[in-house]
């Protein structure tokens, strides 16, 4: 499957302090976001054979999408319906100081709101590794099962695989796209979806209550707790989720007294650490927890790290 030849384009206004896709392309929430030659950013949206090409011009957003992406699909997926104006308000007002702080040294990060099925399969390569492997973990498995969408722009583009391909690859295929012990995880979650009736078993779960969303993914092969919240957040609509790894356990043992004795993640430490999060930060602790989890990695350097790999091609220059 090529891409179509239309061309779809809008203009829409989104302050800068409610969008910024730096901020948003590089936050180890969505992993196959590049540059192209013009330095836009670009990315295939699901399996769809959908492209999503988007970049600012002041307080406008400019989206142009190749495939059948329509200006709601774009405002759904930066999550717009949420206001970060709004939010940040809130808690202001309730004297959540470090919180605020970490909002305006990254403002416009924002929660992506993907599509299911590409959200849980990239997650699934997630798993002890850092961030520049999965996104090349998920763009081979792109490359090798996904349909190819052509070039546009510079930047050959892949749809992400669809559970079929993932459920009949070949374990050695995924082993030679390093993916180790993740691999037998992808192909048993793609037959175990199937089996309960293809995505729409998937994208039901957008309509179930957090705990029984949670539960539901966590009866896949290879996914645990952490996958499980990044996918209810990052997907699945439940903004409460609060995904916990090594950063965001040393935010909590800063932020929270009942924390601090806890050396690990596990799973006692785990539950306890995010109902804190819930427990301060209410309805929104993943959006709380993403910009903590930003603040905690940019103390190392990584945002500029990633950014650097994701300059643009100077196309004939």
């Amino acid at each position: 499957m090529k891409m179509t030849s239309a061309v779809t384009s809008k203009a829409i206004l989104v302050p800068t302090s409610e969008l910024d896709l730096d901020h948003v392309c590089v936050s180890g929430q969505t992993f196959r976001w590049q540059r192209d030659e013009d330095g836009w950013w670009m990315t295939p949206v699901g399996c769809a054979g959908t492209v999503m090409r988007v970049h600012r011009q002041d307080e406008k957003l400019i989206i142009e999408s190749r495939g059948p992406l329509a200006e709601s699909a774009a405002r759904s997926y930066f999550n717009f319906a949420v206001s970060m104006k709004e939010m940040r308000g809130h808690w202001e007002r309730s004297g959540e100081g470090d919180l605020v702080r970490a909002i305006d040294n990254t403002p416009g990060l924002r929660i992506a709101r993907q599509d299911p099925l590409e959200c849980l399969f990239s997650f699934l390569c997630s798993s002890a590794a850092p961030i520049h492997r999965i996104r090349r973990s998920v763009d081979g498995m792109s490359r090798e099962l996904g349909e190819n969408l052509g070039s546009w722009h510079g930047v050959e583009l892949f749809a992400f695989p669809d559970l079929e391909s993932l459920s009949s690859a070949a374990k050695s295929d995924l082993d030679r796209l390093g993916l180790g012990f993740r691999g037998r995880y992808i192909i048993a979650s793609a037959r175990y979806i199937l089996a309960q009736g293809g995505r729409a078993w998937l994208d039901r779960l957008r309509g179930c209550s957090y705990s029984e969303a949670k539960a539901e993914l966590m009866k896949l092969p290879g996914v645990g707790e952490k996958v499980a919240d990044c996918v209810c957040l990052f997907s699945l609509d439940k903004h409460e989720a609060v995904p916990i790894d090594v950063h965001i356990a040393r935010v909590a043992r800063r932020q929270f007294d009942q924390c601090e004795s806890f050396e690990s993640v596990t799973p006692r430490a785990y539950a306890a650490m995010s109902g804190c999060f819930r427990e301060r930060y209410g309805e929104y602790a993943g959006w709380a927890q993403q910009y903590f989890f930003y603040e905690e990695i940019d103390r190392r350097g990584i945002w500029d790290q990633e950014l650097k790999k994701h300059r643009p091609k100077m196309s004939g220059h």
